[in-house]
């Protein structure tokens, strides 16, 4: 009897190891990246916005096979000049890749971040940060639109189909980033293709 009751003992032992170590393997798709803290940013050096653009991990989109509506379109050239000098900055912004998105940024006086990503191929489902997804109505209302605060940085994603969408992001001016996002938004979403459902 005793005999058993050390085995029965043994095998619960091993269930329960089991199964904590299938809890503790679980993943989560993409690639962790470190968020720089403002402080940790070095004398006069441009602040970063971080985003989901490395990896915004599996699209929870329907796959599309059709090109995006944002094909052919310069992120830069839906920002109007008058928008971007309302926020302390001027000039044709800095156009690269920076992972899905083509990205276009301004960064007025060193410490600010202003800019505007087209994602291709990532929807606002796609969209990740640090706060919870807020629907706001920007410009004209003609595109449904989320805001997220994204580690001290506030973006809005307009939806431009199911699996594409535009990032209008500003980082930098605690604690009004929300609002200069949401001003920059309403210059840009006029100037956006038409949303596709």
């Amino acid at each position: 009897m005793r005999r058993s009751h050390i085995l029965t003992n043994a095998g619960l032992a091993s269930t329960m190891l089991l199964a904590l170590t299938a809890c503790g393997t679980e993943t989560t798709p993409g690639t962790p990246t470190p968020v720089p803290s403002p402080s940790a940013s070095a004398p006069g050096s441009r602040p970063q916005i971080p985003t989901d653009l490395p990896n915004p991990g599996p699209s929870t989109s329907a796959p599309s096979t059709a090109p995006s509506a944002l094909a052919g379109i310069s992120p830069c050239s839906v920002v109007p000049p008058t928008a971007i000098a309302e926020l302390g900055a001027s000039g044709t912004g800095e156009e690269k890749k920076l992972g899905l998105a083509r990205h276009c940024g301004w960064y007025p006086s060193g410490k600010e971040a202003l800019g505007v990503g087209f994602f291709d191929t990532a929807g606002i489902k796609d969209a990740t940060g640090r706060g919870e997804k807020t629907s706001v109505k920007v410009g004209t209302g003609a595109h449904e639109a989320v805001q997220q605060d994204r580690g001290g940085v506030c973006a809005v994603s307009i939806a431009i189909g199911v699996t594409s969408r535009v990032d209008v992001q500003v980082g930098g001016f605690p604690p009004e980033s929300c609002q200069k996002a949401k001003t920059l938004a309403d210059a840009v979403e006029p100037l956006l293709p038409p949303q596709t459902k």
